[in-house]
């Protein structure tokens, strides 16, 4: 049996909640300072400050994950396959229903104000793909990721801490293996987003590992870890990208690549060590529980302040990038509370 020892009934979980606020804001983040990294002079001061916010926050995606992991691999949760997927499938399907069609929409009017039309082709391909817009992969990847929790519940059950390790270690191992493969273009993915799911599982145990465990790394170690993988990651791109192109390059801003895979659990673990609520009890309690409705409309929020002129590119990124991700995770803030308002589009975040 699992040797993992916490009680779980007890537990806090604010830590959890400040994880939830903190990576919602820095998803914002990597997307204000990706348009930078993108339409910049490679190499240029523009570019490097793009990139040193693009790589500071590398870690968001695999937290959200891991987040997951925290809260739902509990082997002593005894619910059934029947009452699990009710429950966590319908909160996944019908925002990926209606999200899909929100911004496959959005697309379509934007395509049009910058005089073009996307093809039924480009539109059925984004849907298989699971790319309706840029960030609504995440939905298509969690989809899979919950449609197996109940077994991996199992697994967990029967595994000892030991175990837990060296097969989740494993798992990061052939992740990084396959992305590092797919990044330097000697394969190629499969198109469908079926799988998207399969590379992030290390992500979901790693977070019950980090929940549930009663070890506590080095501070010290971890700050270590977490500053060298942000300055490799940010050194990586411009080398490799200056070697092979920028495009070959990005694969240090992976999700899976080794320093941001290493940045993440670094983060996972220092969030667990400060369990102070970073906006008071309530108010985080209530942030976070709108974080996925941040995450979900940040994009159109993002679009309608670059629409007015309020760009990340439009004056310096070293404060561009900060205060239009401030602005944009405010006013997203306020639709996802408009949003859980109403009852016709509550179940939509």
């Amino acid at each position: 049996m699992c040797t993992i020892q916490a009680n779980l009934k007890n537990e806090p979980i604010i830590w959890l909640d400040n994880a939830r606020i903190t990576a919602s804001f820095a998803v914002i983040v990597l997307h204000a300072s990706a348009a930078v990294v993108i339409d910049s002079e490679f190499g240029s001061i523009y570019w490097w400050y793009g990139n040193f916010y693009d790589s500071m926050v590398r870690w968001c995606v695999p937290v959200f994950v891991m987040i997951s992991g925290a809260l739902l691999l509990d082997p002593k949760n005894n619910e059934s396959l029947t009452v699990f997927y009710s429950k966590r499938l319908s909160k996944v399907l019908f925002p990926i229903v209606f999200w899909s069609s929100f911004y496959l929409m959005w697309t379509v009017v934007k395509s049009n104000l910058y005089g073009g039309m996307p093809s039924g082709k480009a539109i059925l391909y984004s849907i298989l793909s699971g790319k309706p817009y840029y960030h609504l992969w995440y939905l298509y990847m969690i989809l899979g990721l919950y449609v197996f929790i109940p077994f991996f519940r199992k697994i967990i059950a029967e595994s000892t801490y030991r175990e837990l390790i060296v097969v989740t270690c494993f798992m990061f191992a052939i992740a990084g293996i396959n992305t590092l493969a797919t990044g330097l273009q000697f394969s190629s993915r499969p198109s469908l987003f079926t799988d998207l799911f399969i590379q992030y599982i290390p992500y979901l145990f790693m977070g019950h590992i980090i929940r549930n465990t009663v070890i506590k790394p080095s501070r010290i170690l971890v700050n270590l870890i977490l500053s060298l993988s942000i300055m490799a990651t940010m050194l990586g791109i411009f080398v490799l990208g200056s070697i092979k192109g920028l495009k070959i390059g990005l694969y240090f801003y992976n999700y899976l690549s080794i320093t941001v895979i290493a940045m993440s659990i670094c983060i996972m673990n220092k969030f667990k060590n400060s369990t102070v609520p970073i906006l008071g009890l309530n108010h985080t309690r209530q942030v976070a529980g709108l974080s996925f409705g941040v995450f979900l409309i940040h994009p159109i929020i993002l679009d309608f302040l670059y629409l007015f002129g309020i760009g990340v590119l439009e004056f310096n990124p070293i404060l561009a990038v900060p205060l239009v991700a401030a602005a944009c995770f405010i006013i997203s803030l306020l639709c996802a509370w408009i949003f859980r308002e109403l009852p016709i589009l509550k179940r939509t975040i």
